[in-house]
């Protein structure tokens, strides 16, 4: 869920800031009297499509993946929202600048990879948890179990002394992850670790991810390398 709202936040502040742009363009272009006012009229009305475009850089930057689903529906929706409050509402200067928010915080919602199965309420072992259980080779440190869910797995690699690193397991192409991640076919891992882990330990453990589900059967980790 975490996920989730985190994309929703992306999605609004992606949407907030293109069109926040596009409308410091049109008026700074106004003040230099460069366009009379039909010519006005003409950008305001292509600013919809303008933030739309817009906010796929925004999308990608913020880590809302795939940032093109989201910025094509959203430009379907904020133009959709733009004509229903011009046709049938004299709206307040607030209602475009909530619209954009509900549009993009939505739009990135939906486009959640596995967004059914992140939503479902039951929680089960990590053995069917629809992810691959991928451990890293890595000497002297043990899995402990802290989440699994359909289409997710989060687990600490606890060593016998020393601060614990993170790895959570999402299906393939999820975006909107924080810590070093890996992108791989069959998964996307996302490792996380404080800052009193070396940053050589986080990259031994992406480099050696793999299959291994006997590690989770409270198997230490590894031989070691």
């Amino acid at each position: 869920m975490k996920v989730i709202f985190r994309r929703a936040a992306a999605g609004a502040a992606a949407g907030v800031l293109a069109y926040g742009l596009v409308v410091v363009a049109i008026v700074l272009i106004f003040q230099t009297g460069l366009v009379t006012l039909y010519g006005l009229f003409m950008m305001i009305y292509a600013a919809v499509p303008a933030g739309g475009i817009l906010a796929w850089p925004f999308l990608w930057v913020f880590r809302v993946r795939p940032a093109w689903t989201a910025a094509g529906l959203g430009l379907l929706f904020a133009m959709s929202a733009a004509y229903l409050l011009t046709s049938f509402f004299q709206p307040e200067p607030w209602a475009p600048v909530l619209a954009v928010v509900i549009v993009y915080a939505l739009v990135a919602t939906v486009t959640t990879p596995g967004l059914a199965e992140r939503l479902a309420w039951w929680r089960t072992g990590p053995a069917v948890a629809r992810v691959p259980l991928l451990a890293p080779d890595l000497a002297g440190y043990r899995i402990e179990m802290v989440d699994a869910s359909p289409g997710f797995l989060h687990y600490r690699l606890v060593p016998a002394t020393g601060p614990a690193v993170g790895v959570t397991i999402w299906p393939p192409g999820f975006g909107g992850l924080a810590g070093r991640v890996v992108e791989r076919r069959d998964a996307t891992v996302a490792i996380t670790a404080g800052p009193d882990v070396q940053p050589e330990l986080v990259e031994v453990i992406a480099w050696t991810l793999a299959p291994r589900p006997h590690l989770f059967q409270g198997v230490p980790v590894g031989g070691g390398r």
